[in-house]
């Protein structure tokens, strides 16, 4: 063995990773010494012996036809990169990041099989201890909103309750609060029921959300239409985004049904929502009677509007009001996506 050969074996020796040189017809003739003592094994148990019956590999049937069939590929010219399962010393099982490709000469004729790999048993067990804690973090999350709902709906029948013996301006005041409870108590809903606790999509959302406000307002809704023009999927919200949305729409919503259609005027109520450059836009719109003259942001000193304009500044957004004394009422709140929570 000349110098340089005793150099590229010292070198192959040093190596923690598994490296063997086959010829084309998969025989072994070559290998380091890391996947010989992984197997407590010498090279004359190996060397001069097909690969795939070597000691690494015929403790399976299965797993010497991938070999034999993967030896047979590389020596056309392809290149096979698998994680593989070997035996080794006592009969126990490690799991390779295993490679093989064709080595060729100066006239690019394929004269060597070149196998290497990297015990990676430790990564996988540690990528497995990682997925079964996502698995309980998502079991935990996925009961607290459970719970959450649960409880915000025992407050929404608390207040319905209350409410049948209550004056007529109080029971108006303990409906709007049941459907602020239920509108919030919707995004846990549909949290759960998706299993997605990074975002919440509007599209459902919205639908959903018109069909508590249709419960809330039978009799109303005999002469109103309300409809959501909104995608089943593709506009998410941000989870700290979700709850503060829907307090709005919520509000801009009831503001409609409760002051849009009076002396039994029809008409109609529209949310849509849209993604376009970066922002989300949700638009309440009606076909009823219009804000009062006058009328505007800063003169109006009901709760709910006060909501809104809290909320929308929480969430960093804007809304833009209809002009006052114009038939009909368009609200639009312009979201930016996923912007952080003041």
């Amino acid at each position: 063995m000349s110098n340089s050969e005793k150099h590229l074996r010292r070198v192959l020796d040093s190596l923690f990773a598994f490296v063997g040189v086959m010829q084309p017809d998969g025989t072994l003739i070559e290998a380091n010494r890391a996947p010989l003592d992984a197997a407590g094994i010498q090279a004359q148990d190996v060397l001069g012996r097909p690969f795939w019956d070597t000691f690494w590999w015929n403790y399976s049937t299965d797993i010497k036809d991938w070999l034999r069939n993967a030896i047979n590929r590389v020596a056309q010219g392809q290149v096979v990169r698998e994680d593989v399962t070997v035996r080794i010393v006592g009969d126990t099982r490690m799991t390779l990041d295993f490679m093989m490709v064709p080595m060729r000469n100066e006239q690019e004729v394929i004269t060597h099989l070149i196998a290497s790999a990297i015990d990676i048993s430790d990564r996988l067990a540690d990528q497995h201890r990682i997925e079964a804690a996502l698995r309980e973090r998502t079991v935990l999350l996925q009961e607290v909103h459970h719970r959450v709902k649960n409880n915000l709906q025992i407050i929404a029948s608390l207040l319905r309750l209350q409410s049948r013996t209550a004056v007529p301006e109080v029971q108006q005041a303990l409906q709007d609060s049941q459907n602020r409870v239920v509108a919030m108590s919707l995004t846990h809903q549909l949290l759960y029921e998706r299993n997605d606790y990074s975002s919440l999509e509007l599209g459902p959302y919205l639908k959903r959300l018109l069909g508590s406000l249709r419960d809330a307002h039978g009799d109303l809704l005999r002469r109103v239409q309300m409809r959501a023009d909104v995608p089943d999927s593709g506009i998410s919200i941000d989870l700290q985004q979700a709850v503060p949305v829907a307090l709005v729409v919520n509000e801009l919503l009831t503001n409609a049904l409760k002051h849009g259609f009076p002396s039994g005027r029809a008409g109609e109520v529209v949310v849509s929502a849209r993604e376009d450059a970066g922002q989300i836009t949700i638009t309440v719109s009606d076909t009823g009677v219009g804000l009062p003259d006058g009328a505007s942001q800063g003169t109006i000193s009901s709760l709910g509007f006060s909501l809104i304009g809290l909320l929308t500044e929480q969430l960093q957004a804007t809304i833009h009001w209809p002009p006052a004394g114009a038939p009909g009422a368009t609200f639009t709140l312009q979201l930016p996506l996923r912007a952080p929570l003041r």
